[in-house]
């Protein structure tokens, strides 16, 4: 009977671990057993050859609108192509109004700094980059589908005076403060008093930014870098600087009007590539000539993984007392100098019947663990705890629909890496499962 076989549950895992190395794919035998009846005896086998399926999808749309950080920036991968990000964002009318309304002979403009604040930088930052800033041509919509492959129109004038950059690979951290187009400036400064101290008027009048670099060139192995900023720090924000006329003192003073950009500032970071028709990402997954060598990840989601265990039903009403899945990157791809570090940490989904990242009744993604799965460099891979997982599937209480596994979307890291396919000869996915045979 079914439940008498489940109630068996509790002493099917204190069996488990006394056999457990003695375990192997028939079943073992221990001592102890023989006292019980024939047919009541457990049976703990080994299992490294459950079949599976495992492939790599391309995501084409991705949300990134009013996201937590934004990057910007672009390097060349000789494993997945040119890869290029651009942060598009409004900004604020100003914080400070000291200016606004007073008579335009009474202030002398100055300068427009534009201050980015980069927290991290994946590539190459040492290698010097020129920064590009547009204007946008039309506001933002205040749309949450914006993201990976959107764009908005921008003028043709570039405003940032050809600044150049670099940062340090130690850190990966600098605050830039590049000075922009002064015709920008002018027009910011004097613009008229019904503009200034409105939102919606301002955004008409001023939509916003474009911020990206150059491309970079092939000068190096892998140039280039992605920059993360914190969009919505004070060290981030437009800021005009100027002298007012203090009737007093009958003299100018220094000042400056600040234009910031907040947490409900309308903003979203677009990433593509480009240039890949010579790379292993084409070759052999775009082109899926030999989809079964290798799969790919890839950080911001651009790529994530797919993967199945269609006969794991097939095993029957067993106790699973340990499943784990090895996925392993493979080190000759890692770039040179171990430079394109592989995602730090993984999401792992429970898929839909249509192979998306199933929902819950809040329409909330459905995490198979509570906590992200960790690159070890002493495994060179990842390892997952899917004994839960397995376990539940043959009980019936989860559809075996599959698993999504993506690099963690909130580090916004653009981190890759390549793992050993199916065929792979050495780096092949390994499952490494223990269970326990119920008796009839």
């Amino acid at each position: 009977m079914k439940f008498l076989k489940i109630s068996w549950l509790s002493a099917a895992t204190i069996a488990a671990a006394i056999l457990f190395l003695t375990a192997c794919e028939e079943g073992a035998e221990s001592v102890g057993q023989e006292v019980l009846p024939p047919g009541d005896q457990l049976q703990t086998a080994f299992l490294d050859s459950l079949a599976m399926e495992f492939s790599s999808r391309k995501i084409d749309t991705l949300r990134t609108y009013r996201s937590a950080r934004d990057i910007f920036g672009n390097y060349v991968d000789p494993q997945f192509g040119r890869m290029t990000a651009t942060f598009f964002t409004e900004v604020n009318q100003p914080t400070s109004t000291s200016f606004i309304g007073i008579d335009p002979n009474e202030i002398v403009y100055d300068s427009i700094i534009l201050k980015l604040s980069i927290v991290s930088a994946y590539g190459r930052p040492e290698n010097t980059q020129r920064m590009r800033v547009y204007e946008l041509a039309d506001t933002i919509a205040d749309d949450s589908d914006l993201g990976i492959n959107s764009s908005i129109p921008t003028l043709d004038k570039d405003l940032a005076n050809g600044f150049e950059f670099s940062v340090d690979p130690a850190t990966g951290t600098a605050d830039l403060s590049i000075r922009l187009d002064d015709e920008l400036g002018r027009r910011l400064l004097f613009a008229d008093s019904s503009v200034l101290n409105n939102g919606t008027e301002f955004r008409k009048f001023f939509s916003g930014l474009a911020i990206s670099t150059d491309p970079v060139n092939f000068f190096s192995r892998e140039p280039g870098s992605v920059f993360l900023l914190f969009s919505t720090s004070s060290a981030t924000e437009i800021e005009v600087h100027y002298k007012q006329f203090d009737d007093g003192t009958q003299a100018f003073f220094e000042n400056v009007a600040s234009f910031n950009i907040s947490d409900n500032t309308r903003r979203f970071f677009s990433y593509s590539r480009t240039e890949f028709d010579q790379t292993l990402v084409n070759t052999d997954f775009f082109q899926d000539s030999t989809a079964d060598i290798y799969e790919f990840s890839q950080g911001v989601t651009l790529i994530q993984n797919f993967i199945r265990f269609p006969e794991i039903a097939s095993l029957g009403e067993v106790a699973v007392n340990r499943g784990n899945l090895i996925l392993s990157v493979i080190p000759d791809f890692l770039g040179s100098e171990e430079r394109y570090a592989p995602p730090q940490d993984l999401e792992v989904y429970f898929a839909d019947e249509n192979g998306g990242i199933d929902l819950d009744d809040n329409g909330l993604f459905r995490p198979v663990f509570p906590t992200t799965v960790a690159y070890s460099s002493t495994l060179g891979g990842y390892e997952l705890n899917l004994t839960d997982y397995f376990n539940d599937i043959i009980l019936g209480k989860e559809v075996n629909n599959g698993l999504i596994i993506r690099p963690q979307l909130s580090n916004i890291f653009v981190n890759r890496a390549v793992l050993g396919g199916l065929k792979h000869p050495e780096f092949a996915p390994k499952v490494e499962l223990f269970y326990v045979n119920f008796p009839d």
